[in-house]
């Protein structure tokens, strides 16, 4: 008998709830984040207002505490995958919008486990412009405009993370935040880091051994 592939289900709806409460204990209130997965239950997509009939792309979420009208809206969204029995993101995309229709991006980090070009599989675009980079444009002979720049930010295993633009956005002043928030940004990144670094010691578990000889020899 074949052996049954893994479910997301479950593991996309835990995902999303995951991502709901790190919102709603730092900058906003009572959004919830959606799951929804093909019929096979093979391949997710994560979002807010995602439409589970009609697949209908994310809204951007408000950022308010209250009921005030948000100064501005963050987008978070995720494609998932089973590979090898995990639960994987080979989408993801975070960025800051003046608007819920997503159109006017102040700056966005992207994610692509599997890229069709060559632009960093993590890197984050800014929209605006740099009057160096327009005369770096010129000495070049060619167009070239900041929001068009693909920034590398750390490759598949050490990409920022959205708790990381969550504190970025805090600290900058740019959203408000409840009074906790540290503690739940660290509480959610250091989730997030583990499963990083249990997937990084499966693809290099010599370097793991190695670090746990070094270790052991300390202690001695």
């Amino acid at each position: 008998m074949p052996a049954r592939r893994p479910d997301l289900r479950a593991q996309a709806a835990a995902f999303a709830d995951q991502t709901s409460e790190l919102l709603n204990r730092t900058v906003t209130h009572g959004i919830r984040i959606r799951s929804v997965l093909q019929a096979d239950g093979q391949v997710g997509w994560i979002g807010y207002e995602i439409d589970r009939l009609t697949l209908t792309p994310p809204r951007g979420i408000p950022l308010t505490l209250t009921t005030a009208p948000p100064p501005c809206y963050l987008n978070v969204a995720h494609t998932l995958e089973q590979h090898q029995g995990f639960l994987v993101a080979s989408k993801s995309t975070f960025g800051l919008y003046l608007d819920e229709s997503l159109e006017d991006n102040v700056f966005h980090y992207d994610y692509d486990r599997e890229p069709e070009n060559e632009y960093p599989q993590a890197h984050v675009q800014v929209s605006g412009r740099s009057e160096a980079l327009e005369e770096l444009s010129r000495r070049l002979n060619r167009e070239q405009e900041l929001d068009r720049l693909h920034f590398p930010v750390g490759g598949k295993r050490f990409r920022p993370c959205l708790e990381d633009v969550i504190e970025m956005l805090i600290v900058e002043r740019l959203a408000a935040a409840r009074r906790d928030w540290r503690d739940t940004i660290e509480e959610h990144r250091a989730r997030f880091h583990r499963i990083q670094l249990m997937a990084a010691v499966r693809r290099d578990p010599a370097a793991a051994r190695e670090q746990l000889a070094m270790l052991e020899a300390e202690r001695q």
